[in-house]
């Protein structure tokens, strides 16, 4: 059973504040409702969209969230997100495989904002979750929110659900 606390302990192992850089997410592991909701990394991305976080010999968010919660892994695996999420760092999300055993992971239905919300994405030169939405081809900016629960509100208030 997913328990918050004890997974940011887990992480609280890792240096540079790693922890407050990390917020509560929407998206869930599909059928896996016991590990808990996506933790996202909010600081810094690489272009492949994952975060990113120097730690021992990890260049990823996630690599070092992993590392923290079950300890080195062998190098010739990388590590999946059962999620979907690249910037979701929760280690109940994450496991060591091959890199062919990612790929058919990577083989899903639905890509799912990082957000867990249509519409609501991190911007990283405000440091703030953006909400848009589109009516009739046209976008709407509808602002900028310090925290990914207000944003998806106003997209849902929007759209009128």
């Amino acid at each position: 059973m997913f328990h918050l606390e004890e997974v940011i302990e887990k992480l609280s192992v890792l240096p540079r504040g790693f922890v407050d850089h990390v917020v509560v997410g929407f998206n869930w592991v599909p059928d896996r409702p016991e590990l808990g909701p996506c933790l996202l990394w909010t600081r810094s991305f690489q272009k492949s969209r994952y975060g990113r976080y120097k730690y021992k010999h990890c260049e990823g968010a996630h690599q070092a969230a992993y590392v923290a919660a079950n300890g080195d892994y062998d190098h010739s695996l990388v590590i999946d997100h059962l999620c979907y999420v690249e910037r979701c760092v929760n280690p109940l999300h994450l496991r060591a495989v091959t890199q062919s055993e990612n790929m058919k992971a990577a083989r899903r239905p639905i890509k799912r904002p990082s957000s867990g919300c249509t519409g609501v994405t991190w911007n990283e030169q405000s440091k703030m979750w953006r909400a848009r939405v589109s009516k009739s081809g046209k976008e709407f900016f509808l602002g900028l929110f310090d925290n990914v629960e207000e944003a998806c509100a106003k997209v849902k208030e929007v759209r009128g659900y």
